[in-house]
Formats: C-alpha cells, sequence, structure tokens
C-alpha cells in the first residue's frame, strides 16, 4: 500500500486477525451462511417485498411464495421488512421484534 492509502484507512485488526480469517472464517461461511433455516409461514401475502430488497437478488417468488438460493449472506433485510412477519429464521425469529431504517 502507499502511504496515501495508509494515511486515508485506519483499520484495527483486531486480536489474531490471521488466525480469524484463515481459519475461522472458512467455517463460518460454510456452517453459519446456508439459507435451511428459512421459512415462510401461512400468513405470506405474496407481495415480492423481500425478492425486491435482497441485497444479494438471492430471494424468488415461486408458486407465490418466497425461496432462497445459495448466495444469502444473512442480513436478514427479507425477515425485518416483511410487511407480515411471515418471514422466519429457524424457531429463534417468530417472537422477536422487527427493524429497518426508515431513511433507506
Amino acid at each position: 500500500l502507499s502511504k496515501k492509502t495508509e494515511d486515508i484507512f485506519d483499520c484495527y485488526g483486531g486480536s489474531f486477525p490471521w488466525f480469524r480469517t484463515q481459519i475461522i472464517n472458512p467455517y463460518f461461511n460454510k456452517f453459519c451462511l446456508g439459507t435451511k433455516k428459512f421459512h415462510v409461514k401461512n400468513n405470506c401475502i405474496s407481495c415480492g417485498l423481500c425478492e425486491r430488497i435482497c441485497p444479494t437478488k438471492n430471494i424468488q417468488l415461486k408458486n407465490d411464495s418466497p425461496t432462497w438460493g445459495k448466495e444469502c449472506t444473512k442480513c436478514m433485510a427479507c425477515i425485518h421488512r416483511c410487511p407480515v412477519q411471515a418471514i422466519q429464521y429457524g424457531d429463534k425469529t417468530e417472537k422477536r421484534g422487527r427493524y429497518f431504517n426508515p431513511n433507506i
């Protein structure tokens, strides 16, 4: 990196950055980024909002119900923006609140 770039970005890598990047991250990507636990309850109104707001274009409506592809980053935008709270992830999200930034 040039001196100019180093002056612009001041990034703290934390403790053991190599270990976390080379050892932990591959396991996280393999076991924690899947879409198997996403499901839709019967109250889905097929509005398509989840499909439109997915930043990776990973959701498609099929038979009036969202389905997830393999490119999910678990940003949870689909869960938080669903107007009827029909999208769930496992059994942990059903009774939890929803939030989205109204300015975006």
